[in-house]
């Protein structure tokens, strides 16, 4: 693999718990701001290395002149927008990231026992196109992480990105990590990789690092000490969890475009030049529609009650104009 040189650190203890079960902890506590952590509020890197590889020829930077990149509505939701600025500059088919807040993905990661992989995304970089495109976006890196890890992004410049930015402090970009939640108030950083890799070159990182670190996580678990009689989540359970939220994630973009559209169409209307001649529209000129399965009510439904059509408990409903 080729690499460039690897840096690492040490400090302080982290806990007389933690270093009897897993005894390769770093003693260095980094904090990170508590807006993000909502109480997770400490992290412990654990043999923190950072991997500069040197620049192979098939990554070398595009021309600093690159367009910028296409950037979602300023209605996103906040948990939605590096989900949203990914998708619209390279595709549906990515890592499964999690649209939620850092401190949610470190708590499903405890819950599932996996690592977290957290990703900074620099869309100014010359170097990022071109990894995001043949490196995160390989299919062989997308499968290796959606059955090894959490996966969390974030943009550097915005929402959570500045944050999580100061925290573990990038010497450059691309920049990944591998975190591992070990409480409710504590993180450990395992691995932290720098600059453009080759799809094959990030697989080998995050297997050695799963190798080398995963067991130690794990044994390093207040639950797992005590006993293993949890059943593990079935690979049946863990894919209907994963669509479930990814068809959230879906209808959630569904929903925003659909707002989007309609934000569009009454600016229209408003204009001076066509504001005057636009009849406005009545009642009949729209529908209910559920997105899945997919179902209209129209004004023959106005009769119905909430039972009868469907609406209980919770229901996500769009509002469509008739032509």
């Amino acid at each position: 693999m080729s690499s460039g040189p690897a840096r690492g650190s040490s400090g302080s203890s982290a806990g007389e718990s933690l270093r009897n079960s897993c005894s390769d902890f770093a003693r260095t506590l980094a904090r990170l701001p508590a807006s993000i952590m909502e109480g997770l509020s400490r992290s412990i890197p654990r043999r923190r290395s950072r991997h500069h590889p040197a620049v192979p020829h098939h990554l070398q930077p595009p021309p600093p002149q690159a367009p910028p990149p296409l950037l979602p509505p300023p209605f996103v939701p906040e948990e939605l927008f590096f989900f949203s600025v990914f998708e619209q500059q390279y595709g549906e088919h990515h890592p499964f990231f999690y649209g939620c807040r850092f401190a949610d993905a470190l708590r499903a990661a405890w819950r599932e026992g996996k690592l977290v992989f957290v990703y900074l995304h620099d869309p100014g970089h010359p170097y990022t196109e071109l990894f995001c495109r043949r490196t995160l976006c390989c299919d062989v890196v997308v499968e290796f992480l959606d059955a090894n890890f959490v996966s969390w992004g974030a943009v550097s410049g915005s929402g959570e990105g500045p944050g999580v930015v100061a925290s573990l402090q990038p010497g450059c970009f691309p920049f990944c990590a591998v975190v591992a939640p070990v409480s409710d108030e504590t993180i450990a950083v395992l691995q932290q990789v720098e600059g453009p890799v080759s799809p094959s070159e990030l697989v080998e990182i995050l297997q050695r690092t799963i190798d080398v670190q995963g067991a130690a996580f794990r044994a390093s678990r207040p639950d797992e000490q005590a006993a293993a009689v949890r059943p593990a989540r079935t690979a049946e359970e863990e894919e209907r969890r994963r669509s479930a939220l990814r068809l959230r994630q879906e209808q959630d973009a569904a929903y925003l475009e659909s707002l989007r559209r309609d934000q569009e169409k009454e600016r229209s209307r408003k204009s001076p030049q066509e504001g005057a001649a636009k009849p406005r529209a009545g009642i009949g000129s729209y529908q209910l529609v559920r997105s899945y399965p997919r179902k209209t009510y129209g004004h023959q439904q106005m009769g119905m009650t909430l039972g009868d059509a469907g609406f209980y408990p919770s229901v996500t409903l769009y509002i469509e104009q008739l032509q």
